[in-house]
């Protein structure tokens, strides 16, 4: 078992099908992996995080990455154009009048 802030990789064995439930807070943004596929994560006990599994041994990982968070990205690359053009604005304004 591998387990980070943002991201749990673990081994699971099961012997019929059931839910793997982690005692983490569930929250809008986990992604969930099952022997590489992509599976979606539901809430469990309205708080935790939870995958369905079938039989066998599973490789899953739940990694977080929020769509907030690019979109953040986003924004703050947007503004830091703006903020250069208007940079080189006001330099080429000052240099146009000496």
């Amino acid at each position: 078992m591998d387990y980070e802030a943002a991201r749990l990789t673990l081994r699971a064995t099961l012997i019929e099908p059931g839910l793997l439930v982690v005692a983490d807070a569930w929250y809008p943004g986990w992604r969930g992996q099952v022997d590489g596929e992509d599976v979606g994560i539901v809430p469990a006990n309205l708080l935790y995080r939870a995958i369905a599994l079938g039989p066998g041994v599973h490789e899953v990982t739940m990694s977080y990455e929020p769509r907030s968070w690019l979109a953040g990205v986003w924004i703050s690359l947007a503004t830091a154009a703006v903020l250069l053009v208007t940079l080189l604005a006001a330099l080429r304004d000052r240099f146009i009048r000496l």
